[in-house]
């Protein structure tokens, strides 16, 4: 099968684009698979001129429009597997691929399509006001980029894909856990045509001579990750003879590493790769996911388990969903300093504790294969192959697109 991945990149990267660099290297073990890729730095440009006219782009991008026609008349792609459009390539890409005749699964990564920032975080605090399709709270809140010209430019469109009927046009939605499903059901996109499917973990499983004695926060450095509960957990319990290694970066770097400032067992080491990051795996007795969100999936896990380590994860979104699952970590109460810090202290206090559930580590990262995974891709492609969902209105004329 012919497949065009579409992609939007953000200013900052994150997991979502280690998230598609893996869902094209597993297809392509099945598939023919190609990549259509956009930036939110491009949209920006880098002139007063490429700036005034990105809000224009973002709520309907022409140039997008022709490339991707042009690029399925040439190649005739069998199914195009969006991951995200906003705010570089726009909507635009649903029009190009209905008038090209292509059908559309949709793999969902975040909330975007019923929240301006896609995480349903409102300025530090989890927020659902805009589920019913009206924008108009993160307007006022100015709740994505600090800007109400942003908020609203990504309003506009998102009112404008479901004005033309985009959530009946997709094919078939992929949501990758069943607390993700949940939500978009209350945008309004219908269940029967949602399939969960869990990423599956690439790379080996590692097994360990010796524990690790460490707790390790890998990830990103911005307010929905909930670091700022942990570092408030840890000066809770006092510990002086264990190291708590925050690794990634972000907007809020300098503010927590103020915070932990009087903690001197709190290390900070920035973003990790290769031999560095597996050293810092290695040396963790548990690793801490503290989000404050709710996380789709949390790719973070499988890889801790990948390592040998057990996982303390929040109460919240597709957490529970993974630890109940695999059976190889503990939960908190979300948001809760106090309630991480009374598990953390429990099981550093209990070697044997963490000991037991670390064996289960390398049967839980084994429930979620590439094999499975590419069984499972493989039935809900085979299911779309030709057809283009329910047509949505509108001719492709530029002036009908532009005045939106």
């Amino acid at each position: 099968m012919k497949i065009l991945q579409v992609f939007n990149s953000y200013l900052q990267v994150g997991g979502e684009e280690a998230s598609v660099a893996e869902i094209g290297a597993t297809l392509r073990r099945h598939h023919e698979v190609e990549g259509f890729i956009g930036s939110t730095r491009e949209l920006l440009g880098t002139t007063w001129i490429d700036r005034t006219q990105a809000p224009v782009r973002a709520i309907w991008n022409w140039s997008a429009f022709d490339e991707l026609r042009r690029l399925q008349a040439r190649k005739q792609f069998d199914i195009w597997v969006v991951h995200n459009v906003f705010p570089g390539l726009s909507p635009a890409v649903y029009d190009a691929a209905r008038f090209s005749g292509v059908p559309v699964v949709q793999y969902l990564h975040n909330y975007r399509f019923g929240c301006i920032n896609g995480s349903l975080v409102n300025h530090g605090k989890p927020c659902t006001r805009c589920l019913n399709g009206s924008f108009l709270p993160a307007v006022q809140t100015r709740c994505w980029r600090e800007s109400r010209i942003a908020c609203a430019t990504l309003a506009i469109s998102l009112y404008r894909l479901r004005a033309v009927g985009v959530f009946q046009q997709v094919a078939h939605w992929i949501a990758i856990s069943h607390a993700q499903k949940q939500i978009h059901i209350r945008f309004g996109i219908p269940s029967e045509r949602i399939t969960v499917l869990h990423h599956c973990h690439r790379g080996p499983s590692l097994s360990r001579a010796v524990r690790g004695r460490d707790v390790l926060f890998v990830g990103r450095l911005s307010p929905e990750k909930g670091v700022q509960i942990l570092i408030e957990a840890w000066k809770k319990m006092a510990i002086r003879d264990r190291l708590l290694w925050i690794v990634g970066d972000g907007p809020l770097r300098g503010q927590l590493e103020e915070l932990a400032k009087s903690c001197p067992n709190i290390r900070f080491t920035g973003p990790l790769h290769g031999e560095q990051l597996s050293e810092r795996w290695l040396s963790a007795a548990i690793s801490v996911v503290p989000s404050i969100w709710e996380e789709p999936f949390g790719r973070v896990i499988t890889e801790s388990w990948a390592h040998g380590a057990p996982v303390v994860a929040a109460r919240i979104g597709a957490l529970p969903e993974l630890i109940e699952l695999a059976g190889a970590g503990w939960l908190f109460d979300a948001g809760s300093s106090t309630s991480l810090a009374n598990v953390l202290q429990r099981l550093l206090s209990d070697e044997s504790a963490i000991s037991t559930v670390a064996a289960k580590c390398h049967e839980a990262v084994s429930k979620f294969s590439e094999e499975d995974w590419l069984d499972r891709i493989d039935v809900i492609l085979e299911r779309v192959q030709g057809s283009i969902g329910v047509p949505a209105c509108a001719t492709p004329r530029r002036a009908a697109f532009s005045r939106i």
